[in-house]
């Protein structure tokens, strides 16, 4: 399979008609490791009328081959760079409206083409987080988006109805501003319409014609404080509509550069849609991201606010679906704005304080009313996303979500080296043809590696209670999960959890290892079995998951090539493993680890 495949990490207006893009072109199953991809760039008008060549500079994207996670060649060489102008394709619009980005790429005599149809997640070049530019004098709006068919296209349109002026105040919950349309054929409105775009209510207004030929119009807001006292900020899109029931979105003021415009106190605020249009916001804090550092101990999130906001920021805090993490410290930074600082660990259920787990955190504050608000980002800092941050402790992402939220990820800090489908197969390459001094020790793995539990801790504690010279490591998922004392945690997928897979004399898990896994000479593995010896196991369960039989006995193959010794907590699991498997050796009958004390004998027995 050689198809191309075109994706977007980054993009963010430079200027008032400039675009600079960065992404990948590769080619599957063509490595680039060696080579360098010849690269063509430009837009082609969708109608087939015109095309644009686009300068190209190609750069190295080490997201590439992370993204494409093709474990068998590197794709860095695949980035590129480039800045589209759209001041001269403005005054092509009559000729053409809709224009697609376009790739062809060479590798020694493999060519391909096609448009760009991916985007990295969370990123300013995903489709939600995509925002559009006014990008001539006569106020012609470019709009850059994902189609199914062409991939990134930019949709160029006159203005059609243009907001002159929107008032900051909110007098009386009533919003007010000035309107006018453009074009040979003014669409004359007779009312606004607000639309709530979490619920989908709309409300209506009206509209006053002036002698200038504008419109001003009023909108009374309903209060969004509901019988339970606790308010609930709204997002509504802005639309005008005309004697036939036709509606037209309302655009952007074309003198206002800012993309919100806001007064500090008052509970309305106007915003630039990623498309252009007006949303009017309401009961939501006038508080924006501007920048997120973090390193092991502390995460550190600068906001911009205006003073009447400031005082809700002690309520801040950052979460994910199962964690929450209070604001540490608030202080201000170089620019006198405020920082608010999360520890990287907490304490739980009244536990000693760990390091937070994985999972996709949000910032969220809590306002007077009671109500909770996701903060957003402010546009300038939005289109510097995605950003990677290693921290010795977790790897940090920090990004978009939806259209303008902040959103941070966490997951094990794994280095640079090591992440990725092609570096993983580089460290297993190096597993399988490297040796390794024999080291007295024990590798526990305990199904995911995210907690260290079941056989593996009851031997673990034995042996300490015995005073072993082995070191005992852990296979750990992140460095979150808590080991038992004594214990050494390895990263699974690190460097040194490869090493010591290959180098320690003992081994001890309750999963098999993936198929890369090789047994050394050296090493004795005890297979630890939990649970109900009714589910299927075996060639029962390979079956079950559509394997061929050939697979299925190249399975009961391996398996016994690699257990020396299996641990179960009843005789019918004994039944179990060799039915199930063809297992014709050691079996250990002991009690149920997780409820029983593990007898001294089985301890006896895997040492030995």
């Amino acid at each position: 399979e050689s198809r191309m495949q075109a994706g977007a990490l980054r993009a963010e207006w430079i200027g008032p008609t400039s675009l600079r893009l960065t992404g990948w072109a590769l080619i599957r199953g063509v490595d680039l490791t060696n080579r360098s991809p010849s690269l063509e760039l430009w837009l082609a008008a969708v109608n087939g009328s015109a095309r644009i060549r686009l300068e190209v500079e190609q750069v190295d994207l080490p997201e590439a081959t992370r993204w494409a996670a093709w474990p068998h060649g590197s794709f860095d060489h695949a980035g590129f760079r480039t800045v589209i102008d759209f001041a001269d394709i403005a005054t092509m619009l009559d000729a053409a409206k809709n224009w697609a980005f376009a790739v062809r790429i060479t590798v020694e005599g493999v060519t391909r083409m096609g448009g760009m149809h991916h985007a990295v997640a969370e990123s300013s070049a995903s489709p939600t987080a995509l925002t559009s530019q006014r990008v001539s004098e006569d106020g012609v709006v470019a709009t850059p988006r994902f189609d199914a068919e062409h991939g990134l296209t930019f949709t160029l349109r006159r203005p059609g109805v243009i907001a002159d002026a929107l008032e900051p105040g909110f007098g009386d919950r009533v919003a007010r501003g000035r309107i006018r349309s453009h074009g040979a054929k003014p669409f004359v409105p007779i009312a606004v319409r607000a639309t709530d775009r979490a619920t989908q209510t709309g409300i209506e207004g009206s509209i006053t014609a002036r002698d200038d030929g504008s419109h001003e119009f009023s909108l009374r807001v309903p209060s969004t404080i509901g019988p339970s006292g606790v308010g609930s900020g709204t997002d509504w899109e802005l639309r005008v509509v005309d004697r036939d029931r036709r509606t037209r979105g309302v655009e952007w003021p074309s003198d206002e550069d800012a993309p919100k415009i806001e007064m500090a106190g008052e509970p309305l605020s106007w915003l630039r849609s990623p498309r252009g249009y007006v949303r009017m916001i309401v009961d939501q804090p006038h508080v924006r991201v501007t920048d997120v550092d973090i390193d092991a101990a502390e995460i550190r999130v600068s906001v911009q606010c205006d003073r009447s906001s400031e005082a809700i920021l002690a309520s801040s805090y950052l979460s994910d679906a199962h964690v929450e993490v209070p604001l540490g410290s608030q202080s201000r930074g170089d620019d006198g704005q405020p920082v608010l600082t999360f520890p990287t660990s907490v304490s739980r259920a009244g536990l000693p304080s760990r390091l937070l787990p994985p999972g996709a955190f949000a910032l969220t504050v809590t306002d007077d009313e009671g109500a909770k608000h996701e903060l957003a980002l402010a546009p300038s800092y939005a289109a510097t996303l995605l950003v990677d941050i290693g921290t010795g402790v977790h790897r940090a992402r920090v990004g978009i979500a939806g259209q303008r939220n902040l959103r941070i990820v966490l997951s094990a800090p794994l280095r640079d080296d090591e992440l990725g489908a092609r570096a993983q197969q580089l460290l297993r390459d190096d597993y399988l043809a490297a040796e390794y001094p024999v080291e007295q020790a024990v590798l526990f793995h305990c199904h995911d590696g995210e907690a260290a539990t079941y056989s593996q801790l009851a031997i673990h504690k034995e042996l300490r209670r015995r005073g072993t010279d082995l070191a005992l490591y852990w296979s750990v998922s992140d460095l979150s999960t808590i080991v038992p004392d004594g214990a050494r945690p390895l990263l699974i997928g690190s460097r040194e959890w490869y090493a010591r897979l290959a180098s320690v004399r003992y081994l001890c898990a309750n999963v098999d290892f993936d198929a890369f896994f090789r047994k050394r000479p050296h090493q004795r593995f005890l297979r630890t079995f939990e649970g109900d010896p009714s589910e299927p196991m075996g060639r029962r369960l390979w079956w079950r998951m559509g394997h061929t039989p050939g697979h299925i006995e190249r399975q009961v193959a391996r398996v016994n090539a690699e257990w020396d010794v299996v641990a179960v907590p009843a005789e019918s699991w004994a039944d179990v493993c060799r039915n199930g498997y063809d297992y014709s050796g050691e079996v250990l009958v002991m009690a149920s680890s997780p409820t029983d004390p593990l007898v001294s004998d089985v301890v006896d027995a895997f040492v030995r």
